[in-house]
C-alpha cells in the first residue's frame, strides 16, 4: 500500500477523473439556458451526476474530525433554524448540496496528478467567463458598460461572477509557477493567456469584491513563492494585464468606481449598515438567530427600504447571516469548520527536511484560499453555496491532507 501510494503520485486516480469531470460542469452553472428545472428551481447541472460520482467513483471520506464534526454540527444547527422559514427545505438543500461538493473534492484528490487536473478543470471555467466578459464587454454601450459586464445576467450580480473566477486564476496561478519551473513553456503560454482573460473579466466586472481578490491572490503567491525569479516574473505579469485591463478594456469602468469608493458611495453606506445590523439580529436571537425570510425583511426594515415597498434585502455578508439567520452556534460551528483547516497536520519522526518545506507550503495556498474566501464572503453570502469555491477549499485541503499521509508514506519507503 505505501508502495503504491509513494510510486504513482503522477497517475490519474478514478476519483481525480470524476473529479475533473464534476469541476468541467460548473462552467454550465453561468447559465440559465443549461440550467435543469426540478421541482420550479434552476438546479445546476453538475448536482445530478454529484450522487453518481460518489456512486461509481466509490470515494472514500478522508477528512480529519477536527474539521469533519464542526461542519456536520454547523449543517445540523443551520437546518434546525431553518425550519422558522416558510420554505426551509430551499436553504436547506443549497447549504446540503454545498457541503456535498466540499466532502467530495476534499477526498477525489489521491495524487498529485488528481490535484492538477481538478485544478486545471477550475481554471478552464474561469476562462471560458473571461472570454465572455470581453466579447460582450465589446458589444455593450458606453453607458451600459459602466455599470459592469455581468455574463450571469438574470441568474446571478457581480457579485457571483467572481465567485466562478477567483479559484480559477488562484489554481491557475499555482498551475503557471509549477509549469514555469520545469519549463513547459506550451503550458505556460496556454496559462498566460487563460489569466490574461480572467483578469480583463474580473476589471470588465466593475466589482470592487473581485479586484480586491486579485491583490489577495497575488499577495498570496508572493508569500507562498518567496523573493525570487518566478514572483518577480508572475508579479509584474500580473501587473501588466491589470494595466492593460484598465488601460485597454475599462478605463471607463474603473474611472467612476474609483470616483465612487473616494467621494462615498450610497451603496457602500448600506453595506456597512447590513454588516453591523445583520450581526445586531443575531446578537438580539442568539440562540437559532430568526431564520432566513424574517432576517432579510428585518433587513429591509432596519434600511428604510420598507416603506419604498421593498420587503427584502439581503445580508451580502456571511457570517451575519449565518449569525442572523441561524443562531451563534451555527457561526461558531462554521468558524471552528475554518480554523480546522489552518491547523497544521502531525508530522511523523524522521520527515525528510524537503518534505516539511512542501508540507509548509501547501499549507500556506490553504491559509490565503480561506482567506480568499473570507474576503469575499464580507461582499456575499452566496459564497456558502459557490461550488467554484467550496470545490477549490475541498481540493486544497484534501490535497494537504493527503499529502501528510503521503509523507508518512515516503518516511516508512526511505527507512527499508
Amino acid at each position: 500500500m505505501t508502495t503504491d501510494l509513494y510510486a504513482n503520485q503522477n497517475r490519474l486516480s478514478r476519483e481525480g477523473r470524476w473529479g475533473f469531470f464534476l469541476s468541467l460542469l460548473f462552467v454550465f452553472s453561468i447559465s440559465a439556458q443549461y440550467r435543469i428545472q426540478l421541482f420550479g428551481l434552476l438546479v445546476h447541472p453538475f448536482l445530478i451526476l454529484l450522487p453518481v460520482a460518489f456512486i461509481f467513483s466509490r470515494i472514500q471520506l478522508k477528512i480529519p474530525q477536527r474539521v469533519l464534526i464542526p461542519l456536520l454540527l454547523f449543517f445540523v444547527m443551520f437546518s434546525i433554524a431553518s425550519f422558522q422559514d416558510k420554505n426551509p427545505l430551499f436553504e436547506i438543500s443549497k447549504v446540503g448540496t454545498s457541503i456535498l461538493v466540499f466532502l467530495f473534492f476534499a477526498s477525489a484528490v489521491n495524487t498529485d496528478r488528481d490535484f492538477r487536473w481538478m485544478s486545471w478543470g477550475l481554471l478552464i471555467v474561469a476562462v471560458v467567463i473571461g472570454v465572455m466578459g470581453v466579447y460582450e464587454g465589446e458589444s455593450h454601450g458606453a453607458v451600459q458598460r459602466l455599470s459592469g459586464i455581468n455574463v450571469l445576467e438574470g441568474l446571478g450580480n457581480k457579485n457571483a461572477q467572481s465567485l466562478y473566477t477567483l479559484p480559477g486564476l488562484f489554481f491557475g496561478t499555482n498551475l503557471f509557477l509549477r509549469y514555469l519551473r520545469m519549463r513547459k513553456w506550451i503550458l505556460v503560454l496556454i496559462i498566460v493567456i487563460s489569466i490574461f482573460f480572467i483578469i480583463v473579466g474580473i476589471f470588465l466586472s466593475a466589482n470592487r469584491s473581485g479586484w480586491l481578490g486579485l491583490a489577495i491572490i497575488f499577495f498570496s503567491y508572493m508569500v507562498f513563492s518567496g523573493f525570487e525569479m518566478r514572483t518577480i516574473f508572475l508579479g509584474g505579469l500580473l501587473m501588466l494585464f491589470a494595466y492593460v485591463s484598465v488601460d485597454y478594456y475599462a478605463s471607463d469602468i474603473y474611472d467612476r468606481k474609483q470616483k465612487q469608493t473616494v467621494e462615498g458611495f450610497a451603496s457602500d453606506e448600506g453595506r456597512k449598515i447590513l454588516i453591523l445590523e445583520s450581526l445586531r439580529v443575531g446578537w438580539e436571537n442568539p440562540l437559532l438567530g430568526v431564520g432566513y425570510d424574517e432576517l432579510h425583511a428585518e433587513m429591509a426594515r432596519r434600511l428604510g427600504v420598507a416603506r419604498f415597498g421593498k420587503k427584502k434585502m439581503d445580508t451580502h455578508f456571511l457570517f451575519g447571516y449565518i449569525f442572523g439567520a441561524s443562531g451563534i452556534f451555527s457561526l461558531a460551528f462554521f468558524i471552528f469548520f475554518l480554523i480546522g483547516m489552518t491547523r497544521a497536520l502531525p508530522r511523523p519522526l524522521g520527515m525528510a527536511p524537503l518534505e516539511k518545506k512542501n508540507m509548509d507550503k501547501i499549507r500556506i495556498l490553504l491559509i490565503s484560499f480561506i482567506l480568499l474566501y473570507i474576503s469575499r464572503s464580507l461582499f456575499t453570502r452566496e459564497i456558502l453555496y459557490s461550488p467554484t469555491f467550496m470545490a477549490g477549499m475541498g481540493l486544497i485541503y484534501g490535497y494537504y491532507v493527503r499529502r501528510s499521509k503521503f509523507s508518512v508514506s515516503a518516511v516508512l519507503i526511505s527507512k527499508k
